[in-house]
């Protein structure tokens, strides 16, 4: 019989004590018949020999399932070129970030040994090269004029070269100093004065004096300096040259064309700082040449 509570109608309904003992019992029964009939079964399986009669025994080829993948379309492979493209390009990006900031930090480094090595008496022209690559490739060029004509004003000393020099005998020619001095113009900041000044002394005569080979300059819109000759002046200063063209012959011969005859020349500054400055000049006449100047003390 089903027993309800006396204080409400919506308690769930329970057996009475001696139903529930009846129903356990019934299922208890039911697991122990079970467990029995699946012990026969899997001894009956495991003990009982399979006999198959030799005429129904054929062999059979197995069958392969294949499994059917549809092939990417145009548009993934293409979303998945770009997504590798896009995340190789990002690596790339930062590694080379990485680079030019480990370049730009050993600058001052290469800097100074690039002045040791042209001081030097024993000049290795590869350490030279090597070492102006370096400082060229962390340069960031002036696209300002006006810090442009900032950093190259002033005087310069001519150091190095890579133009091939007929030469000079030293026994009758020496050079004391070959410098340039750079002045921007006041009023037009795309213009200025640009002139070299070779000291030369004639040493079987004893004379000395200057050389100056003066130039006009007007920065083009790539930020190079294109030189026009304007004159050379010769000034003795102790004695006179006995024979002032012959000279002029020996002190063409004794220094880079670019320096000497700068006609429609184009200059290129590759590195500069406030010691060094490093330029590529290129003539239809000379051909290309690269020329190092450091800051006049």
């Amino acid at each position: 019989p089903w027993s309800r509570s006396a204080t409400s109608s919506l308690n769930p309904p329970r057996l009475a004590p001696s139903h529930m003992a009846t129903t356990q019992l019934a299922r208890s029964f039911a697991l122990v018949l079970g467990l029995a009939l699946l012990r026969s079964a899997v001894g009956w399986v495991f003990h009982t020999p399979l006999t198959i009669p030799q005429g129904h025994l054929r062999p059979r080829r197995l069958g392969v399932m294949a499994l059917r993948v549809a092939a990417p379309s145009a548009a993934d492979i293409a979303g998945l070129v770009d997504e590798g493209v896009a995340v190789a390009g990002e690596e790339e990006r930062a590694a080379t970030a990485r680079r030019l900031e480990a370049e730009a930090a050993a600058v001052p480094e290469v800097a100074a040994s690039l002045v040791r090595e042209l001081e030097s008496m024993d000049l290795d022209h590869d350490k030279v090269d090597l070492l102006v690559d370096r400082l060229e490739r962390a340069y960031t060029p002036i696209h300002t004029i006006g810090f442009l004509n900032l950093g190259v004003a002033g005087e310069w000393d001519f150091r190095y070269t890579t133009s091939n020099l007929p030469g000079h005998d030293p026994r009758k020619l020496r050079l004391r100093s070959v410098a340039q001095r750079v002045a921007p113009g006041e009023e037009k900041v795309q213009a200025g004065k640009l002139t070299n000044t070779i000291a030369w002394e004639l040493v079987e005569e004893g004379a000395s004096g200057t050389m100056e080979i003066k130039c006009d300059y007007m920065v083009t819109p790539k930020g190079d300096l294109h030189l026009d000759l304007t004159e050379h002046v010769l000034t003795p200063v102790n004695g006179s040259p006995a024979d002032p063209m012959q000279l002029c012959g020996m002190l063409q011969r004794a220094v880079p064309p670019e320096v000497f005859m700068p006609e429609e020349l184009d200059v290129h500054i590759t590195y500069m700082d406030a010691d060094i400055r490093v330029v590529e000049c290129t003539s239809r006449k000379y051909g290309t040449s690269k020329n190092i100047y450091s800051r006049k003390v």
